[in-house]
This record gives structure tokens, sequence and C-alpha cells, in this order.
């Protein structure tokens, strides 16, 4: 029963939502996904989604073993680090989201991304003393941008391709924690943490000519169907 509910109720949310939207943006999802402007744009979302959260996704798999290995700590008191920098994370979506709708989403994208960067290195070299807020920093700026990158990718997308968009987003945005993890922890046993995460600091900056380049689909998907 539940179940039947959900779908009811799923469908005239979609109507709702998309019925009185251009007829353009009813056309065959295919049709749209395979034009190349659609390629490319889920490409460009592909390369952001492996890099706006990078530290977050190169930090968390370590946090434990690091704040052992750096600062002597119990391995219950590391484990408290990372809690703490997720429970912050629940904070940092409603806070952001917020922000992005004065500010604009690509404009607190790029500020998020900034922050990031900045306090993935700060981290580096603090002291204990300030650990703790750098941490529950980093939890606020990635859960944050993570909300606000599935609401500008929907924002952006026809309703035909909304949940490819936000596929490719949500996809990349785990698949590089896969991908960075090995190779932290390969840079971390031949030189240091430190400078592991001073990489991915570096690096997550690739993210902001990436975030510029991507285009409002939504506006030329409906410009070019036919």
């Amino acid at each position: 029963m539940f179940g039947i509910i959900t779908v009811f109720l799923w469908q005239r949310i979609d109507k709702l939502r998309f019925g009185d939207k251009k007829k353009g943006e009813h056309a065959n999802p295919n049709k749209t996904l395979f034009k190349s402007a659609t390629a490319k744009f889920l490409l460009l979302l592909f390369l952001f989604g492996l890099l706006h959260v990078l530290p977050f996704r190169g930090l968390t798999p370590f946090l434990t073993t690091y704040a052992t290995e750096k600062y002597g700590l119990r391995l219950e008191s590391a484990a408290q680090l990372l809690s703490w920098l997720q429970i912050m994370g629940i904070f940092g979506s409603p806070i952001f989201g917020k922000l992005s709708d004065i500010v604009g989403r690509k404009r607190m994208l790029a500020i998020l991304i900034l922050c990031q960067s900045l306090v993935m290195y700060l981290i580096t070299y603090t002291s204990f003393e300030i650990l703790a807020v750098l941490l529950g920093a980093m939890g606020l700026l990635a859960y944050g941008c993570l909300a606000v990158t599935d609401t500008w990718v929907t924002e952006m997308s026809v309703a035909s391709i909304i949940g490819t968009a936000v596929g490719v987003a949500v996809t990349a945005s785990f698949f590089i924690g896969a991908i960075i993890t090995p190779m932290v922890g390969f840079l971390a046993d031949q030189i240091s943490f430190d400078f592991a995460f001073r990489i991915l600091s570096v690096a997550t900056l690739l993210g902001l000519p990436i975030l510029r380049f991507v285009k409002c689909e939504k506006k030329e998907a409906i410009a070019t169907m036919t």
C-alpha cells in the first residue's frame, strides 16, 4: 500500500513540476541525450563531479590514521574527529543551500571549491588545537558543495535528462574516492600524508575552470530540439 501511494504521489509531483514546461522539454530523452551539446555537458559535469569534493573523498579514509600518526592520538579520539567532520556535514547542506539561493549556484560552488582547497592545505600545517575547527569546516563545505551541486544540475537540465545528469554528477563524486584512495595511500607511504593532502588541495582547484565552461543545458537543448 505504501508503495502504491508513493508511486501515485511521485506521478502527481512530476506532473506539477514539469506539466507547464515548454513542449521541447518532453521530447524523446534519447534524442536529447545523444546531442553533441548534451554529451559535452555530461562530460564536463562528470569532470566537475570528480573534483568538487576531492579533499573530502581523499581525507576521510585516512583521517584516523593521520591523526594517530601525526598527533599521537588514541584510536578512539581519532575516530571522534572523523565523527565530528560528518556531524558538521549535517548543517552544511541547508546553510550553503540557502546561501546559494542568494548569491547563485555557480558562484557558491566556486567559493566552496576555493574554501575546501584552502582548508585542506591548512590541515597539513595546523596544530592539534586548530585541527578540530578545520575538520568541522571541511564537513560543512563538502556536504554543502554536494547539496548545491545537485540543485545546480537539476536546474540546468531539461526534464528528459535530469536523472541522467544527476546520476553522472553523483557517480563521479563517489568514483573519485575509489581512484584517489590508493593514490593517497601510496604517496603517504612514499613521502607523507601531508604531501598527499597538499596535492589534493591543489588538484581541487582544477574544478574552477571546468565549472566556468559548464553551460546551461536547459537553454541549449530547448533551442536545438526539433
